[in-house]
């Protein structure tokens, strides 16, 4: 009993720090992975001497703590997210974002820096050659709610005479396009 009490408890606050991994990285960066590798170790050993010991109670709480840990995570598996339509990315020298949109009207954008990671998503709708994003795209008007897609890059700003600007980090970069077969 006493081991599945231990495993109880590893279990729980490895399942805590997992659910809440992203905001410990953004409170802590680097640190905020800590307590999950930490926690997995330790919950690794603790169900590898009640395997070896054939502590039953322990294996079935560990084996659940890590069917959790994989639910948890399938939902961010791209196999039960509506079919990407465009993919796009936008390059800095130590930054980057990569904005996915889906057949459902959902879009995604992952922000990456040196040391982490933001997402946002949302609902957009397609206007002629314009994305209109109904929901913030990001945490700044770094990316207006209102962006044009012109030949291979999706423009973020235009100059003064309407012409856009592809300056050093100003454009997404289009990888994937099927923005004319939802349309048919």
């Amino acid at each position: 009993m006493k081991k599945s009490k231990l495993i109880i408890t590893i279990g729980i606050l490895l399942l805590l720090s997992y659910i809440f991994r992203d905001y410990l990285f953004k409170e802590f960066w680097i640190f905020g992975m800590l307590p999950i590798g930490l926690l997995g170790v330790i919950f690794a050993i603790v169900l590898g001497f009640s395997i070896l010991k054939k502590k039953r109670e322990s294996i079935i709480i560990g084996l659940l703590v890590i069917l959790s840990i994989i639910t948890i995570d399938s939902f961010s598996w791209e196999v039960f997210k509506s079919k990407k339509v465009l993919e796009a990315y936008l390059d800095d020298d130590l930054t980057g974002m990569h904005l996915i949109l889906r057949e459902n009207n959902e879009f995604e954008i992952r922000s990456y820096f040196m040391f982490g990671d933001e997402y946002f998503h949302g609902k957009y709708n397609i206007r002629e050659n314009q994305i209109i994003f109904h929901d913030r795209p990001y945490i700044n008007d770094f990316i207006p709610d209102t962006i044009t897609i012109v030949d291979e890059k999706i423009i973020l700003k235009f100059d003064q005479d309407g012409v856009p600007n592809t300056q050093f980090a100003n454009y997404f970069e289009i990888r994937l396009n099927k923005l004319n077969e939802l349309n048919q």
